[in-house]
């Protein structure tokens, strides 16, 4: 997917993070003619120093990205998430000049997994959607060997990452004057989250459970809908809905007019999502719909025991889609998925609510599909840390045919820092949850 030797490379907006100097590294390493990086914030600046900073407005960033590829004449176009206003004007600037963009993502398969991919991911993907084009290839490829410790947990580096990028960003706020962020990044905003992360931890847990007991203990479908965050790109970019309290009434509303009498509908709440509480709406849906018997809204539960346990999966466009036919689990979708073909996943919600087991997946289609994903698009890594004993510093495990001509391998490990990052944050966060 980057075939570094030779190529010139630009890199716009990554990871909160090091992730994209790390890369940087990488590919200078394994033979890349030049690396180069667009800062937009402080943020990005302190963790590539030495990057090109862009300070201008981003109605002009087209004409900036023009001029500078048409110098340099660069091979490809590297970003992190192709929905953010600079990467949505890369991808047009970049068809233009033919140059090929590359874009990085959360895993389509997760965890252990980042996507790769040329052209754009998930509603922007060129993955086929042809269910024939996966029976015709080879037999399911094996699973890749993991990297590193399967139990490591990159919340308290991405947490540490995200406050110190943050608090680069607003330190240099004046210098980078028109650029406006996708999301609010700062240092209260991080520690009330993690005192909503133990407020619900504290407060959720056990009444949650008692819920999903009542829930599975009746007859009937039992549908899951796994809610996702507010700002998800698969949202705003890539489905009709306005907003995740949208989905919540459309779902609400074909169930009361499509799933049977006994059917019922649990609806999770998304686990880094602690602005919102949709329990007034789920409640008020409910009562309009005439289904407020039928409706179970929970924040905690494991969710492959409750994957296991229900009859459907009704989702926008969630990464819970896939591990839902990992699970053998019949999958509705109503966003632009690239699961969504004959065989995995229908999005004909009518048909789908009355009868949940008539599209349960193909067993041996979705061994391919995951196949092809892990053969084209999936490179075993995290965005946060270099890997134990893995050759590179970016954090990926790269292809043998590429070659990194560098002495030691990254060291892994638990930093210091990021381990006294996340004390910090939970100290912080408790009181919060206190004072809350």
């Amino acid at each position: 997917m980057l075939d570094p030797a030779g190529k010139r490379f630009l890199l716009l907006q990554g990871p909160m993070g090091p992730f994209f100097r790390r890369l940087a590294d990488d590919l200078l390493a394994a033979g890349a003619a030049a690396v180069d990086k667009v800062n937009f914030n402080g943020g990005d600046r302190y963790y590539y120093p030495g990057g090109i900073d862009y300070k201008d407005e981003m109605d002009r960033f087209d004409c900036f990205l023009d001029g500078i590829i048409s110098r340099q004449r660069y091979d490809k176009v590297v970003v992190f998430g192709d929905t953010r206003p600079m990467h949505l004007i890369a991808r047009k600037v970049a068809a233009k000049h033919d140059v090929k963009l590359v874009v990085f993502e959360e895993g389509y398969l997760r965890p252990h997994f980042v996507t790769c991919e040329v052209g754009g991911v998930n509603g922007f993907s060129s993955i086929p959607r042809d269910p024939d084009f996966y029976r015709r290839l080879d037999a399911p490829v094996r699973y890749p060997k993991l990297a590193g410790n399967k139990k490591f947990n990159p919340g308290p580096y991405a947490w540490f990452h995200a406050w110190k990028y943050g608090y680069e960003m607003k330190r240099c706020r004046n210098e980078f004057s028109f650029y406006r962020h996708n999301r609010t990044l700062t240092w209260g905003e991080g520690f009330r989250w993690v005192g909503w992360s133990l407020r619900k931890r504290v407060l959720r847990v056990g009444a949650d459970k008692q819920k999903l007991d009542v829930f599975f203990s009746g007859e009937g479908c039992k549908f899951l809908v796994p809610l996702q965050v507010a700002n998800d790109s698969q949202v705003l970019h890539h489905s009709r809905f306005p907003s995740v309290g949208a989905f919540i009434e459309w779902s609400i509303m074909m169930f009361s007019i499509h799933a049977p009498d006994n059917a019922r509908m649990l609806i999770k709440h998304h686990p880094l999502d602690p602005h919102h509480n949709y329990d007034r709406l789920i409640s008020d849906m409910s009562k309009r719909y005439d289904c407020a018997d039928r409706i179970w809204y929970v924040v905690e539960g494991h969710l492959p025991t409750i994957l296991q346990r229900v009859d459907g999966v009704f989702t926008i466009n969630s990464t819970v889609g896939m591990s839902a036919l990992h699970h053998g689990r019949p999958t509705c979708v109503s966003g632009n998925a690239v699961y969504e073909m004959p065989g995995l996943a229908t999005s004909d919600a009518g048909r789908f609510l009355q009868n949940p087991l008539a599209y349960a997946p193909d067993k041996d289609l979705y061994l391919r599909f995951k196949g092809f994903l892990l053969t084209r698009n999936q490179a075993v890594g995290s965005f946060y840390r270099p890997l134990s004993g893995r050759r590179g510093e970016a954090g990926l495990v790269w292809p043998r045919s590429v070659k990194i001509k560098r002495g030691a391998p990254a060291k892994g490990g638990f930093k210091f820092v990021p381990a006294f990052a996340g004390f910090l944050a939970f100290a912080l966060g408790a009181l919060v949850f206190w004072r809350d």
